[in-house]
């Protein structure tokens, strides 16, 4: 509406009005748990898949988002390897990022080949669910959708839900049931807020409970 009002293409100023609210919903989306990935690393794949695996793997293991995967290259890697510095294309923020031994590996490995093969983001959604059919991640799952504002459940294969973005978001879910302090994560994944963050990750109250229950504070 903004940018629409500032090429001339209307003059309604209602949605500057502070009782004008906008549609919001929680992104209902999945993550992969560390069994899952394990499953991925290991499944038996054809050249093209594989590419696209590793990519996955290394979304899964750094949280970096699709338009940062050309930065997964050794002149980014400091500290002998074991970390990734560099700034993000979406907000331009430098992050430094501890290196997963199986990210650095991934990288090192295809360092020796030429380097990480480039794909297209849609061709990479599309082959990334290849990988997880394969890799057995087809548990029917649940999510919901509001469509002509009514709530809506749609049941379909894990497999058939992930997408670039998942990598992403399983390193931050996973990172966090780990007991890996938020604010530490949020660093990585640039979330401004800790309650963006926790609406970010997909954590049930039970996980959230055990990460608490975990903490110092209610050792004996």
């Amino acid at each position: 509406m903004g940018l629409a009002l500032e090429e001339g293409l209307h003059s309604n100023m209602i949605f500057k009005s502070k009782s004008f609210k906008k549609p919001h919903e929680t992104s209902d989306s999945v993550y992969l748990g560390e069994d899952e990935i394990q499953r991925i690393t290991e499944v038996n794949l054809n050249e093209k898949l594989n590419n696209v695996r590793d990519l996955f793997l290394l979304g899964c293991h750094t949280g970096l988002r699709f338009s940062d995967y050309d930065k997964l290259k050794p002149q980014y890697m400091v500290n002998d390897g074991n970390l990734l510095r560099l700034r993000t294309q979406k907000t331009g923020e430098e992050i430094i990022i501890p290196l997963h031994p199986r990210a650095k590996a991934i990288i090192e490995k295809h360092n020796k080949n030429g380097g990480i093969q480039p794909i297209s983001n849609q061709k990479f959604n599309e082959y990334v669910k290849v990988v997880c059919q394969k890799a057995g991640i087809d548990q029917m799952t649940t999510i919901s959708r509001t469509i002509a504002g009514r709530k809506q459940d749609f049941v379909n294969p894990k497999y058939e839900l992930i997408s670039s973005h998942t990598g992403r978001r399983s390193f931050a879910t996973n990172a966090y049931l780990a007991g890996v302090p938020s604010l530490a994560i949020m660093s990585i994944t640039g979330h401004r807020t800790e309650s963006s963050f926790l609406k970010y990750i997909k954590v049930s109250k039970e996980e959230q409970a055990k990460v608490i229950s975990n903490h110092s504070f209610f050792s004996p």
